[in-house]
Protein backbone atom coordinates (compact mmCIF):
# COMPACT_ATOMS: atom_id res chain seq x y z
CA UNK A 1 0.00 0.00 0.00
CA UNK A 2 0.99 3.61 -0.58
CA UNK A 3 -0.16 7.13 -0.08
CA UNK A 4 1.24 9.95 -1.04
CA UNK A 5 -0.35 13.84 -0.71
CA UNK A 6 -0.44 15.10 -4.44
CA UNK A 7 -1.03 19.11 -5.68
CA UNK A 8 -3.70 19.96 -7.86
CA UNK A 9 -3.59 23.27 -8.26
CA UNK A 10 -6.77 23.37 -7.09
CA UNK A 11 -6.55 24.55 -3.60
CA UNK A 12 -11.42 23.82 -3.68
CA UNK A 13 -10.56 20.47 -4.37
CA UNK A 14 -10.65 18.32 -1.14
CA UNK A 15 -10.44 14.85 -2.27
CA UNK A 16 -8.95 10.76 -1.94
CA UNK A 17 -8.22 8.93 -5.17
CA UNK A 18 -6.61 6.28 -6.07
CA UNK A 19 -6.37 2.48 -7.63
CA UNK A 20 -6.97 -1.50 -6.09
CA UNK A 21 -5.26 -4.23 -6.77
CA UNK A 22 -5.19 -7.89 -6.25
CA UNK A 23 -2.04 -9.33 -6.88
CA UNK A 24 -1.11 -8.00 -10.74
CA UNK A 25 -5.01 -7.21 -11.21
CA UNK A 26 -6.95 -4.38 -10.79
CA UNK A 27 -9.72 -5.63 -8.61
CA UNK A 28 -12.90 -4.48 -10.53
CA UNK A 29 -15.52 -5.23 -7.56
CA UNK A 30 -13.72 -3.72 -4.81
CA UNK A 31 -15.27 -1.06 -2.28
CA UNK A 32 -13.59 1.93 -0.75
CA UNK A 33 -15.17 3.36 2.41
CA UNK A 34 -14.46 6.36 4.12
CA UNK A 35 -15.35 6.39 8.37
CA UNK A 36 -14.78 9.07 11.05
CA UNK A 37 -12.32 8.34 13.78
CA UNK A 38 -15.69 6.69 15.71
CA UNK A 39 -16.01 3.98 12.75
CA UNK A 40 -19.36 5.59 10.99
CA UNK A 41 -19.11 5.21 7.68
CA UNK A 42 -19.20 8.62 5.32
CA UNK A 43 -18.94 7.31 1.64
CA UNK A 44 -18.69 4.14 -0.46
CA UNK A 45 -17.78 3.68 -3.83
CA UNK A 46 -17.29 0.38 -5.84
CA UNK A 47 -14.13 0.49 -8.04
CA UNK A 48 -14.48 0.18 -11.49
CA UNK A 49 -12.87 -2.04 -14.29
CA UNK A 50 -9.72 0.00 -13.79
CA UNK A 51 -9.75 -0.82 -10.05
CA UNK A 52 -10.01 3.03 -9.45
CA UNK A 53 -11.99 5.01 -6.98
CA UNK A 54 -12.65 8.91 -6.45
CA UNK A 55 -13.97 10.12 -2.99
CA UNK A 56 -14.20 13.87 -2.48
CA UNK A 57 -13.97 14.51 1.15
CA UNK A 58 -14.22 17.51 4.07
CA UNK A 59 -11.16 18.14 5.72
CA UNK A 60 -10.66 15.79 8.93
CA UNK A 61 -9.24 13.08 10.48
CA UNK A 62 -10.54 9.77 8.24
CA UNK A 63 -10.33 5.94 7.64
CA UNK A 64 -9.96 5.11 4.38
CA UNK A 65 -10.49 1.25 4.02
CA UNK A 66 -11.02 -1.17 0.70
CA UNK A 67 -12.90 -4.30 1.00
CA UNK A 68 -12.09 -6.86 -1.84
CA UNK A 69 -13.95 -9.89 -2.35
CA UNK A 70 -13.21 -12.93 -0.21
CA UNK A 71 -12.75 -11.18 2.70
CA UNK A 72 -9.04 -9.22 2.08
CA UNK A 73 -9.11 -5.90 3.65
CA UNK A 74 -6.38 -2.80 3.96
CA UNK A 75 -6.64 0.55 5.60
CA UNK A 76 -5.12 3.91 5.38
CA UNK A 77 -5.38 6.68 8.31
CA UNK A 78 -5.61 9.87 6.79
CA UNK A 79 -5.32 13.78 8.14
CA UNK A 80 -7.35 15.95 5.44
CA UNK A 81 -6.63 20.00 5.68
CA UNK A 82 -8.92 22.00 2.41
CA UNK A 83 -7.14 21.13 -0.90
CA UNK A 84 -5.57 18.07 0.13
CA UNK A 85 -6.11 15.67 -2.34
CA UNK A 86 -4.19 12.17 -1.64
CA UNK A 87 -3.55 9.22 -4.30
CA UNK A 88 -3.51 5.80 -2.31
CA UNK A 89 -3.00 2.11 -3.62
CA UNK A 90 -3.88 -0.54 -2.11
CA UNK A 91 -2.66 -3.70 -2.60
CA UNK A 92 -4.78 -6.84 -1.91
CA UNK A 93 -2.57 -10.02 -2.05
CA UNK A 94 -3.85 -13.99 -1.15
CA UNK A 95 -1.83 -13.50 2.27
CA UNK A 96 -3.84 -10.30 3.37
Amino acid sequence: MSCSRIDTGLPSETAVQGHVLQGATPAEHAYVRVARPDGEYVSEVRCGPSGTFYIPLLPGEWSVICYAPHGYRAEQGLKVMRGDHFDIEFRLDDAA
